[in-house]
């Protein structure tokens, strides 16, 4: 039985191909029967077909059904381990759903399909093993071009990402044909959202296309000029899009028929479901992390703890998809590793991941918020006599505290030793910074019992009213006034 799908790189007509790992394999027919004319050389066949779809999505299961892939070759997209032009490069998003409702576009454009008629392989083909010929071989192969567009439209919170996808969903239906008509509802709803979403317009294509349309305008009219830009490749013929594969059993009925096995299709969008999880949030904690000030060693730990979390349970993913076997000789057993390793610490719910980011991002944020004012107000530092230069000592203090960052705002002026008195700790960080509160461009180093440093960035919100400010960062994690 023959099956139909996406062109994968680097497929030729009348080159085996392995449905069980998703691999090309060799070639096996003579270059005679590749040859078009002939009784037993290849046909060519002229299509001319055009289909310009479009679909409200919430998944990416619903994204992948839409633009016809297999779930298992989704999964092994979205690893690397195989390519397919355009829609390889949209399956490999790691933008999380979470942040916008989108609307997926698609221009699937046929110039023609290139047939094998022959049914007689070299003699000696089957003298290869089976790893090396796989189970299938492309007797056609479809050329043209598709053409990709993903209209994202992002909400600034969750209330108004549900007020988008209704006003979506009501003015679009779920999906239907992209033509004159829907140009004027897209258009429609781009101005109706604009007080609530910003629109980006993104695109995935197997050919060249030119410039980037941004408005709903400038996507139509790719759309519309799409056959145009399929035409400038390859003399009109475009590029491979589509494959059609049948077993090798045809060709000898001795040779062991494979099928892919339909009970593993729950298993498989489990399997994908759960790895979409984790490869959009170590995307939007990476995206997260790296922009942390300087954080104390409890907070640290967190972080790193997640971390190490995140890539043990993306390696286990990697090795089960890359050992993934969809056939009948497949077992059930082989999703088990990835899914204990998803479960870990006893908890197995939908987006487990995403849930236990957000609640880390919301610790440490609250943790580097504004700090609260803490102390008291003093016309002089306790302890220390008063100078004769009324600009380097007295004046009125404020200290704030934020975990073990603490910062000193005088009305006046201060220096670094008295930073120190003031909060009695031995082994102290200290950056004073002498210009007004904003801008941040004339740090100083200072001195504070023998410990010095300068880092390039406060981490502390402002204070209302100060005129210059000390912080300090205790060396040892102690928490200032927690």
């Amino acid at each position: 039985m023959s099956m139909i799908m996406p062109y994968v790189i680097p497929m030729l007509l009348g080159r085996t191909f392995d449905i069980r790992t998703d691999k090309p394999g060799i070639d096996i027919f003579p270059h005679t029967a590749l040859q078009a004319g002939g009784p037993n050389g290849m046909k060519i066949i002229n299509r001319r077909i055009t289909d310009a779809r479009y679909k409200l999505v919430d998944s990416s299961k619903e994204a992948r059904d839409f633009l016809q892939v297999e779930g298992e070759l989704s999964v092994k997209l979205k690893t690397g381990l195989i390519n397919v032009d355009g829609m390889g490069s949209y399956l490999r998003d790691t933008t999380s759903r979470t942040k916008y409702v989108e609307i997926l576009a698609k221009v699937h454009y046929e110039t023609e399909t290139h047939t094998l008629l022959s049914t007689t392989p070299n003699s000696d083909w089957k003298m290869n093993h089976q790893d090396v010929l796989g189970t299938h071989y492309a007797r056609s192969v479809t050329y043209g071009g598709d053409l990709i567009a993903s209209l994202r439209f992002t909400a600034e919170n969750s209330a108004d990402r549900e007020h988008i996808k209704a006003a979506l969903s009501a003015g679009l239906r779920a999906g239907g044909a992209l033509d004159v008509n829907v140009k004027g509802k897209f258009e429609k709803l781009e101005n109706d959202l604009k007080g609530r979403s910003s629109l980006e317009i993104q695109y995935f294509a197997n050919v060249q296309v030119p410039g980037v349309a941004t408005d709903i305008n400038g996507l139509m009219s790719l759309i519309n000029d799409f056959e145009k830009h399929v035409k400038l490749v390859d003399n009109g013929r475009g590029v491979p899009i589509r494959m059609e594969l049948v077993p090798l059993s045809s060709l000898d009925s001795n040779y062991k028929n494979v099928f892919r096995q339909a009970s593993f299709e729950s298993y498989i969008d489990e399997l994908e479901s759960k790895f979409d999880d984790v490869r959009t949030t170590t995307s939007s904690f990476n995206e997260w992390a790296t922009k942390l000030p300087s954080l104390n060693s409890a907070q640290t730990q967190l972080i790193h703890d997640f971390s190490k979390a995140l890539r043990d349970v993306r390696h286990t993913f990697y090795n089960v998809i890359d050992q993934l076997d969809v056939s009948q000789d497949g077992s059930y057993q082989q999703f088990t590793p990835a899914f204990n390793a998803y479960a870990a610490n006893g908890l197995d719910i939908p987006g487990k991941y995403n849930r236990e980011f957000q609640k880390l991002k919301q610790q440490i944020e609250q943790a580097l918020a504004k700090p609260q004012i803490g102390g008291t107000i003093r016309t002089a530092i306790p302890g220390r006599p008063q100078e004769p230069n009324p600009d380097r000592s007295g004046g009125a203090i404020q200290v704030a505290y934020q975990g073990d960052w603490a910062a000193l705002c005088y009305t006046g002026k201060s220096h670094a030793s008295l930073a120190c008195a003031e909060l009695g700790y031995g082994k102290l960080y200290l950056i004073a910074q002498s210009a007004p509160w904003y801008g941040f461009q004339n740090w100083v180093r200072a001195n504070c019992k023998g410990q010095e440093t300068i880092l390039s960035e406060c981490t502390l919100q402002k204070i209302n009213g100060c005129t210059s400010a000390l912080f300090v960062k205790c060396m040892d994690g102690a928490n200032f006034g927690r």
